[in-house]
This record gives C-alpha cells, sequence and structure tokens, in this order.
C-alpha cells in the first residue's frame, strides 16, 4: 500500500470532519484512490445508507461518532449481544459488521459452496457430508477470512475509528463466550428484521464471531421477547450448532426458521413461551438459487 493511500484512509478515519472533508476531495482527483477506498469503505457505505448506488460522497453522513463508536466496541467485548429496551444499537451493529465483512468475503459464492459441499454424493457414508462441509467451513471462517480480516485492519490508520472497530471483531477470536446468548426484549430493529445481503453479511461476522475455535457443538440462544423478531436468513444454518429461539408469542410462523442451503439434517429447537418447550422446527432444504438475495454491497459485486 503506497503512501497516499495511507494516508487517505487516515484522513477517513479521522473523527475530525473536516479531516473527512480533505480526504473525499482527495480522492475525487485521483481515480487509483477511488479505487482503494472504495474496497474498504463502499460496501459498509451502501449498506448503512441502504442506496445500492451510493458512492463516498455518503461517508460523512455514514461515518459513527464517538459516543456510537463506544457503543459498537462495548458490545464486541461483551459476552452477550444484549439488545434489551433498545432502539438504535442495532441500527450501528448490523451495518459496520456486515459492511466490515462485505469488504472481506461473498456471500453468495459462499451459499453456493456450503449446498455443494453439503449435497450427499454417490458412496457417502451418513457424515461424509457434513464433515466435507464443516471442514471447508472451518477453514475459511478461521484460516481464510480471519486472514482478510487482519489484512484488512493492516492496511488501515490504528487509530482510525473504522480500523478499531475492524480491530474489536478481530479481537473477539480470544473470547471462548461471545455473543452465545442474543438478547431481544422490546427491542425495536431496524435492518436485522430484513432479509438483504448486508444482513446476511451480518451474520457471516456472527458466525466469525461464534468460529470453531468455540467449538461448533456449542448452543446458542437467540431469546426474543415482545421485540421485532431478527431476520436469520439462510446463513442462520451455517453457525453450525443446535440452536434455541426462545419466543414469546403465541405461535411461530414459517418464516422464523429460514429454507437451508445445506443437504444434511439439521434443526432448531423453538420454545414458544415458557409453557410449550423442544419444539422442533425442522431444516428445509432449499432450492439454492431461490436462497439468493441481490447483493449490491459484496466488495467483489460493486458496480460503479
Amino acid at each position: 500500500m503506497n503512501t497516499n493511500t495511507a494516508k487517505i484512509f487516515e484522513l477517513l478515519e479521522a473523527n475530525d470532519p473536516q479531516n473527512r472533508a480533505l480526504g473525499i476531495a482527495m480522492i475525487e482527483k485521483d481515480p487509483e484512490l477511488l479505487k482503494a477506498v472504495n474496497e474498504r469503505y463502499l460496501p459498509f457505505v451502501r449498506g448503512r445508507s441502504r442506496d445500492p448506488l451510493a458512492t463516498m460522497a455518503k461517508w460523512e453522513d455514514s461515518c459513527f461518532s464517538e459516543s456510537q463508536q463506544a457503543m459498537v466496541l462495548k458490545h464486541l467485548k461483551s459476552d452477550e449481544l444484549d439488545l434489551r429496551n433498545t432502539e438504535d444499537e442495532e441500527y450501528f451493529l448490523v451495518p459496520i459488521l456486515g459492511g466490515i465483512l462485505a469488504s472481506c468475503c461473498d456471500v453468495e459464492y459462499i451459499l453456493r459452496k456450503a449446498n455443494e459441499l453439503s449435497l450427499f454424493r454417490e458412496g457417502d457414508s451418513e457424515d461424509d457430508a457434513s464433515e466435507r462441509f464443516y471442514n471447508w467451513w472451518g477453514n475459511f471462517i478461521d484460516v481464510e477470512l480471519l486472514e482478510r480480516l487482519q489484512k484488512l485492519y493492516d492496511e488501515g490508520p490504528k487509530e482510525g475509528w473504522y480500523n478499531k472497530l475492524i480491530k474489536a471483531l478481530l479481537d473477539t477470536k480470544d473470547n471462548d463466550n461471545q455473543w452465545t446468548s442474543i438478547y431481544l426484549d422490546h427491542t425495536e430493529l431496524s435492518y436485522w428484521k430484513e432479509d438483504n445481503a448486508l444482513v446476511r453479511y451480518f451474520w457471516i461476522a456472527y458466525a466469525f464471531i461464534l468460529s470453531k475455535k468455540k467449538g461448533f457443538g456449542k448452543d446458542i440462544v437467540i431469546d426474543v421477547f415482545q421485540s421485532d423478531e431478527p431476520n436469520l436468513t439462510p446463513l442462520f444454518w451455517l453457525l453450525g450448532r443446535t440452536t434455541t429461539i426462545q419466543v414469546s408469542y403465541n405461535n411461530i410462523e414459517d418464516r422464523v426458521v429460514p429454507k437451508s442451503p445445506l443437504g444434511f439434517e439439521s434443526f432448531v429447537e423453538l420454545e414458544i413461551s415458557s409453557s410449550e418447550r423442544g419444539i422442533l422446527g425442522e431444516q428445509k432444504l432449499g432450492e439454492i438459487d431461490n436462497l439468493m438475495v441481490v447483493d449490491n454491497i459484496g466488495f467483489q459485486r460493486l458496480k460503479l
């Protein structure tokens, strides 16, 4: 990375709006700098703004204040993802984590590869398909994706606000119990209740946080009480766990458990209120082409 690129990243990730404005003015005059900036930041800008045609001109509107940065850091350092009685914290968590991951991987490739590896092949024993998938997925999450995130961090300014959040995501690998529980109680969701590319990249970030260093066998609990329901998306099935979703409503609609890209059997345990426990939400294999959504933010799919 050349000196000019490093300087631009430093300006864009400054907490001073005047420095950020100077950085934007500089990239408008240099196509090579603009290319590097787009690869690093544009997935986040487009996801946060909900505008698939957004440019770096929306960078200032996308930036987090110092208090918002502190809130995201607090959650990334906590064992639980506790969003009880909040209205806007998810509004920052989903776009920053989803945007960072959209700069490092391709969600459509992940789903298609998961489907290809998990389907039973002639001569497979009962566990061959799941072993084949989890071997690839564990290597992807804990080697390939870790290397890409580390490279993204190494290229950024150590004191940059965006880079500090990348570092906090990387540091979750040192916490063996990170985010195994998610609590929503009277929580108003903005981004997370949708199924789109940004939310799917957020689930990949969650898979990274939970990854096999903690063991694929650990349960996770998503506790939803009188709140907007998070959209699980097909990426949910790649978490590799028998998952309990506790929902306070009187019934659960089919949409709570999405169709799966995986060809082998898996399930999620649903608890409807405190009186009905152990209700199985069966995995239903979906036609892979029907599980895709338009991806306007992934760095490999950016159309400028």
